[in-house]
């Protein structure tokens, strides 16, 4: 499941479900969904199926902020950020039987200027 909420005003922009043999596999309808996301989307993302822990998979969770680390297991929650800038407040959580994360979004979503 995939929510997507815009980063400017907090509104609900879609939510949206991709089937599991999709995922299972190379998942370019995740990386195309991704790419035509606008820039300063909020994203977040659940999964409670296996999913494949190399190349394109990560590839698409990188440009929403992810860590090239993360190593990907049978349960996924992100809160991700598309845009030009990676929040401190991105967070992705793995784990064999269940994952959740509790935060707390600041919106409008805007650079932190370095002092």
């Amino acid at each position: 499941m995939l929510t997507v909420v815009d980063g400017h005003d907090g509104r609900l922009v879609e939510s949206k479900s991709f089937r599991n043999a999709v995922l299972q596999g190379i998942p370019a309808q995740l990386g195309t969904y991704i790419s035509g996301l606008a820039e300063g989307s909020i994203v977040i993302v659940t999964s409670k199926g296996r999913l494949v822990t190399k190349g394109a998979w990560t590839k698409a969770l990188e440009r929403l902020g992810v860590d090239k680390s993360l190593k990907l297991k049978d349960k996924l929650v992100l809160v991700g950020f598309k845009g030009p800038f990676r929040p401190d407040w991105v967070r992705a959580e793995v784990g064999e039987e269940r994952v959740k994360i509790h935060q707390v979004l600041p919106i409008p979503v805007v650079q932190k200027t370095k002092l």
